[in-house]
């Protein structure tokens, strides 16, 4: 013990190691208190480098013979970060003084490690995934890990790179393990991996296909915020194709009524673009609720005009769409909410026997949820049914009778000039009226905004609808 005392004193961490080298653990165990001893005197200097010299070699020594109950405690660890500021490899002092001594906790060690916050672990992962790979230790269970790999690999795409050259294996597990950690409240992986993993998929080390599921699979997870981010960044990052996104088409829908409202907005944009057609129009429409009650003005009108679209080229699903039409009713957008009370009144939804008392129960129940500039007309919607009329308040026959020729009202709307036809507001009518819907509205007086008009030519002759 005062041979060891005084070896200390020399402040040598290489005799420190050489005089450890090869001892057994009753050995080790009568040097402890010396190394305490020591500890104490080191540490009492707090203006002394943390890094080198008395307090560097007081926690050699104590690794080299201290037991492992007091070793992980995090005051050893955190005190003053002398190991937590370096990056160390197989080859630095206080890793090489556990591999000689090879304790039976070395694994208990990397576990506990490894459960540590991300940003600590960073600065041993490569240590920890070395000794893996040399069979010091089994490879540490748990998100830290993972997130350790994505933190620890490097800080740019060449280091990235260079990390992976040397150990191929890290894209099998620790890779794909991202992926079900999107729940996970930590940092999301260095932004150079959006740059490299396309460049890997394009080189083929890692598979397109499954990159794309995965991420898709991990936005439906509902992940917090920052994660659903870097999953919708890097989906664009790897530039899907039309096929390849047709081909998501089922989990692209499903990502419609995520909780994540960016989820949902971005999963609406590819659903417009290339999946109406591909699927059901109704199993595209029945999931448009979340978005359309959701807390985006611009995701909520894209949701309804999606719906419209749906319904013009499928009239049979207007009956169906009542269910997402009662959720924007209920959303905290007001320009929503008129849109969606647009749909009931062009569609008579509160008309039609097979839904209009269920339709007029739930927005009945959510009127105090519609901003009050709309109240007053959701109400005289709501009274005109109730008295035996239709939701726009006029009775048949009073501002004009349903023509027996449909087809020919479509006809006499399709030849107006261009300018007067969306003033009037009859864009979409043609096509409603070919598939025998009479639009809300439309043989009722005109509001229509001739100034909306960029010319009007005094010869242009103005025949009326």
């Amino acid at each position: 013990e005062e041979a060891f005392e005084a070896l200390l004193r020399q402040g040598s961490p290489e005799l420190l190691l050489a005089f450890l080298r090869g001892r057994d653990e009753a050995f080790r165990r009568r040097l402890r208190p010396a190394a305490r001893r020591f500890q104490r005197e080191a540490t009492a200097d707090r203006l002394s480098n943390p890094g080198a010299g008395p307090r560097f070699l007081a926690r050699l020594a104590l690794l080299g013979t201290e037991t492992w109950s007091r070793l992980k405690r995090p005051a050893f660890w955190e005190e003053d970060g002398t190991f937590l500021l370096r990056a160390p490899t197989v080859e630095s002092p206080e890793i090489r003084v556990l591999l000689d001594r090879r304790p039976p906790w070395l694994g208990e060690w990397a576990s506990w490690l490894a459960a540590r916050p991300e940003r600590r672990l960073r600065r041993y992962w490569k240590v920890l995934r070395q000794l893996e790979r040399q069979g010091q230790i089994a490879a540490p269970a748990g998100e830290a890990y993972v997130l350790g790999f994505f933190e620890g690999a490097g800080h740019d795409p060449p280091t990235l790179l260079a990390t992976l050259e040397e150990d191929p294996g890290l894209l099998e597990a620790p890779f794909w393990d991202l992926f079900e950690l999107a729940t996970d409240d930590s940092d999301t992986p260095r932004e150079a991996w959006l740059e490299l993993i396309p460049r890997l998929a394009e080189e083929g080390r890692l598979d397109r296909e499954t990159l794309l599921a995965s991420c898709l699979r991990a936005l439906g997870g509902d992940p917090r915020p920052s994660w659903g981010r870097f999953f919708q960044r890097l989906y664009r990052s790897l530039r899907p194709t039309a096929r390849e996104v047709v081909q998501a088409r089922e989990e692209l829908v499903a990502l419609l009524e995520s909780r994540n409202p960016q989820v949902r907005a971005s999963a609406l944009e590819l659903v417009r673009k290339h999946v109406v057609g591909e699927l059901p129009a109704g199993r595209i429409a029945a999931a448009l609720g979340a978005l359309a009650g959701g807390s985006g003005k611009a995701a909520g009108l894209a949701a309804l005009r999606l719906l419209r679209d749906l319904a013009e080229g499928d009239p049979a699903l207007i009956p169906a769409c009542s269910e997402v039409l009662v959720q924007a009713v209920a959303s905290p957008q007001a320009d929503v909410q008129a849109e969606a009370l647009d749909r009931v009144e062009e569609w008579r939804l509160l008309s039609r026997p097979e839904i209009g008392a269920k339709l007029g129960e739930a927005l009945e129940a959510r009127a105090s949820l519609v901003a009050p500039a709309h109240r007053r007309r959701l109400a005289a919607m709501l009274q005109g049914v109730r008295e035996g009329g239709t939701e726009s308040g006029c009775e048949e026959g009073d501002g004009g009778t349903v023509p027996e020729d449909l087809e020919d009202l479509a006809r006499r709307i399709a030849a107006l000039d261009d300018d007067l036809r969306r003033a009037a507001g009859l864009e979409g009518a043609s096509a409603l009226l070919r598939k025998g819907v009479l639009p809300e509205g439309l043989l009722q007086p005109s509001e229509a905004s001739w100034g909306a008009i960029p010319r009007l030519d005094p010869v242009r002759k103005l025949e009326p609808v």
